[in-house]
């Protein structure tokens, strides 16, 4: 098992092994992915193979239903285009929707092309041995081989074996009799040859089974070791995000931190500035607080005489007490200073 390379979370205590963790992790995504790229191109080598030898197979059967005069068709495997990656570099006529201008050049050996495909396209056409029989080699390939006759047929009747047996000379009667000696024997070796192929036919069955089962196991693996990576990729990717939005954090906080030490600094300074002033601040509270409660005691002692001296005056006590208390205060010259 391959060691892991990165920190171990508890680890993460400083900037510059968090930003290595990070880097480590990139690292081991991309070692990661080309492991399973490597995985994928292997199982794709095997694919080939796989369908190579399940066609050889579906081929041969395909033979043996021939034989066997069956209307079974095989269907064979094919890849799908978007399989095949180098397809994105390769630009065919279709994917060309304007008209192809062309040289000087190519426009001549298009227009020598196209006589040369009309004589031969004349010559085809023609009605004569010779080119029925360039039609025929072309449609077969350029051969003109025998077909091998299927041993699943019947032999031929001759014609006279269809007439009436009392017309038949003693030649004829026992040339048909070695004629049914030999469909016996044919027989035989039809029979022989079928339970042959059929025998053929359910091994080259039960291997194409086996091959396809074989590669959906393999592709089941790597469908598997997909969502493992993938798991391993995001876990590793979100890893990365967190270490930088704590890193990122952790920044913003220092910077926030440098800032209200900044401002404390201010505030203290200006505090002991505001302190030397403090002993005079309390003097003058102290000989503002003399001066309120003497004008209080003043106040007291004017209302008692006042209700004293205008008592016997009952209807008007109420409306001359509104009117006394509403006068103006009466100020020193250090109050008008200090307003001042």
């Amino acid at each position: 098992k391959r060691e892991e390379p990165y920190y171990h979370p508890h680890e993460l205590y400083t900037e510059s092994r968090r930003a290595t963790q990070v880097l480590l992790l990139s690292a081991e995504i991309n070692h990661l992915m080309a492991d399973f790229n490597i995985q994928v191109q292997k199982v794709l080598a095997r694919k080939e193979e796989d369908m190579d030898k399940v066609s050889e197979r579906l081929d041969r059967l395909q033979e043996i239903h021939f034989e066997l005069k069956s209307s079974k068709v095989e269907t064979h495997f094919r890849s799908h285009a978007s399989e095949n990656a180098e397809l994105v570099l390769v630009v065919s006529d279709e994917d060309i929707q304007v008209e192809r201008w062309l040289t000087q050049e190519e426009r001549t050996l298009k227009a020598e092309a196209d006589r040369l495909a009309s004589v031969e396209a004349a010559l085809v056409n023609k009605d004569d041995v010779a080119a029925k029989v360039r039609a025929l080699r072309q449609m077969m390939g350029g051969t003109l081989e025998k077909k091998k006759r299927n041993l699943m047929d019947d032999l031929d009747r001759e014609p006279w074996m269809d007439e009436p047996t009392d017309t038949w000379t003693p030649e004829l009667h026992k040339e048909y009799k070695a004629f049914l000696e030999r469909c016996k024997v044919h027989d035989e070796e039809r029979e022989k040859m079928r339970k042959q192929l059929e025998q053929e036919e359910r091994t080259l069955k039960a291997e194409v089974d086996q091959i396809v089962k074989g590669y959906n196991q393999t592709l089941f693996d790597i469908v598997m070791a997909k969502v493992q990576a993938d798991m391993k990729v995001c876990t590793w990717e979100m890893m990365c995000i967190k270490l930088a939005r704590t890193t990122a954090d952790l920044i913003d906080t220092s910077a926030d931190m440098v800032h209200l030490e900044a401002d404390l600094e201010a505030t203290r300074t200006g505090a002991e500035a505001l302190f030397v002033h403090l002993p005079e601040a309390k003097k003058e509270v102290e000989r503002r607080r003399a001066v309120l409660e003497a004008q209080v005691a003043e106040e007291k002692a004017i209302d008692k005489a006042f209700r004293r001296d205008f008592a016997e005056y009952d209807e008007f006590f109420e409306q001359l007490l509104k009117a006394f208390r509403w006068r103006p205060s009466k100020k020193t010259h250090k109050d008008t200073e200090d307003e001042s």
